[in-house]
């Protein structure tokens, strides 16, 4: 069998493919992502199956879950700090004040309903024990 160049028409016919199969492949990464996004719109969809759950076989329709922040601390300056005390501080610092500032709508919201919640700076989430109804406002 021996190797010879294609013919121009077949070139062209490989190239068109190409072309069209690429274009295929974005519209349905397109309508996945459209997909995803109309999915995404329903705020329950956050919520894990095993708090659903336990909202329905707890006592009186209550459920403690965790309301996890999105927001993080930008902690890459503490690797230039040498000093292992002002590191520390530095890392606490940032961690505290990026949780007391991403939480403090969600602190207020529940303050003023009256919830139950403890929150975590380390982490950034707030525990929250509430009903289905508290559930579904933290989740929109």
């Amino acid at each position: 069998m021996s190797w010879r160049e294609p013919s121009r028409r077949r070139t062209y016919a490989l190239r068109a493919a190409l072309i069209a199969g690429t274009i295929v492949a974005a519209l349905f990464a397109a309508s996945a992502q459209g997909i995803v996004a109309a999915q995404a719109d329903d705020p329950m969809d956050k919520v894990e199956a095993g708090v659903l759950n336990d909202l329905a076989t707890g006592k009186g329709g209550v459920a403690t879950f965790w309301a996890i922040m999105q927001a993080k601390a930008d902690l890459a300056p503490a690797y230039g700090i040498q000093n292992r005390d002002a590191r520390g501080q530095f890392v606490l610092d940032r961690l505290t004040e990026t949780a007391e500032q991403s939480q403090a709508g969600l602190r207020a919201f529940l303050s003023s309903r009256g919830a139950a919640y403890e929150p975590f700076w380390i982490a950034n989430t707030i525990r929250i024990t509430g009903d289905e109804a508290l559930l579904r406002a933290v989740a929109a």
